[in-house]
């Protein structure tokens, strides 16, 4: 039998995550489930290695991040050499398929005119068991691009899970992800998304969630720096491919810092403004200059569930 989806899924110490997210893929004989641990504790490696032996539901394999360099994105890398099927998909060990996602994906995927196909997703709290707030702005792209053929969903869907990317595009141009702490999927999805032909689907088979503890709420100073050099990376990108869409600035990267930027990364980001890269100040705040309270309302009472105390754990 062919091998329709290859499932590729990085794992670091969430072995309950894995179960959940097994029980949510039908049985079929056109899926392989790939799953990559990232230097999990001994215990969880050998609760992944029992679960291969013992499962027959699918074909699914076991790989171990051997590369020397520890992350999400090298695991996913040994994901993509490992996979065979025609279309890929990516998950989060924490996330899962909402019911009858596969039947949604073969009632979409019935033509070859696309390289990457985005879905809108929907999103859970671990903690409450509510819908939580983490798919909405990929949500609020799909439309944007339905509605006014809008092209930020190609620069901004900074994640690579709730899409289904055609392999032989993603191999013939030898796209990988970065081997960083955290942003590892930004470069990966502007780089392969700018020169591919997309689709997209009101349509949703995909569940992101949002838990404790999780890469996503971390704010270590590591953590914040990882993201602050792909940032600076994706301006440097964004500006010499011309491509048209709101630059980044050096308010929004210090503000997404967590204002803890050292001496070096701030230089780095003012040589970034010197160079164009990026602006001084969000374009969408040249309206909030002539009204100070303004902007003193939207640093301050923005609510998103990602600063919530809840995830911090």
């Amino acid at each position: 039998m062919v091998v329709r989806y290859t499932i590729i899924v990085p794992h670091y110490n969430n072995f309950q995550g894995i179960i959940n997210l097994i029980l949510s893929i039908p049985q079929r004989s056109d899926l392989e489930i790939i799953i990559v641990d990232d230097n999990s504790e001994l215990k969880v490696l050998n609760q992944l290695k029992n679960l291969m032996i013992k499962s027959n539901k699918f074909s699914m394999s076991l790989y171990l991040n051997d590369s020397g360099v520890k992350g999400a994105g090298s695991a996913r890398n040994i994901g993509l050499k490992k996979a065979i099927g025609k279309y890929l998909l990516f998950c989060d060990s924490d996330d899962y398929f909402v019911n009858g996602a596969f039947d949604i994906l073969d009632s979409k995927i019935n033509r070859d005119d696309f390289d990457i196909y985005y879905f809108k997703p929907t999103s859970r709290c671990l903690i409450t068991g509510e819908q939580s707030d983490r798919h909405i702005p990929y949500s609020k792209l799909i439309d944007d691009y339905l509605i006014g053929n809008n092209q930020n969903i190609r620069y901004k869907y900074y994640v690579p899970w709730s899409k289904v990317f055609l392999r032989k595009y993603i191999v013939d141009n030898k796209y990988k992800f970065d081997q960083v702490i955290a942003s590892n999927d930004v470069m990966f999805s502007l780089i392969s998304a700018s020169k591919a032909r997309i689709l997209a689907s009101e349509e949703t088979f995909y569940c992101v969630t949002r838990g404790v503890g999780t890469l996503t709420v971390n704010f270590s100073k590591k953590v914040l720096s990882s993201r602050l050099m792909v940032s600076l990376a994706e301006s440097k990108y964004i500006y010499d491919n011309n491509i048209n869409v709101e630059k980044d600035s050096v308010f929004s990267l210090v503000k997404k810092s967590k204002f803890t930027i050292s001496y070096a990364e701030f230089k780095s980001v003012l040589q970034s403004y010197n160079k164009g890269h990026v602006r001084l100040f969000p374009e969408s705040y040249i309206g909030y200059l002539s009204s100070p309270k303004k902007i003193y309302r939207r640093l301050f009472s923005e609510k998103l569930s990602i600063n919530n105390k809840k995830y911090k754990g």
